[in-house]
């Protein structure tokens, strides 16, 4: 995950600004067969914290803990931070 948890995009911030959209089968996350084909930049991976209790939106591919992907209809650039998907109150 890149930067601390000051550093990270709120969901709704992340909503806004990135767009993402469902998954063919309607679903908010999508499977590694559905985004493989699709444009990088539009692409976030979920991924769980380290606590087992959040999970987060990298941009990009990732492949340690994976919980599905994102893809967004606005493109992240090299300086987007990760966004928090969902925290455990």
């Amino acid at each position: 995950m890149r930067g601390g948890a000051e550093t990270l995009i709120s969901r709704d911030t992340f909503d806004d600004t990135f767009q993402p959209l469902d998954a063919p089968s309607g679903d908010p996350m999508w499977s590694w067969a559905e985004v493989q084909s699709q444009e990088r930049t539009h692409v976030w991976t979920i991924v769980t914290g380290d606590d087992g209790e959040s999970a987060y939106a990298s941009p990009g591919f990732h492949i340690v803990n994976v919980e599905g992907y994102v893809v967004t209809t606005q493109p992240w650039t090299d300086e987007t931070l990760d966004a928090v998907w969902w925290e455990r109150d």
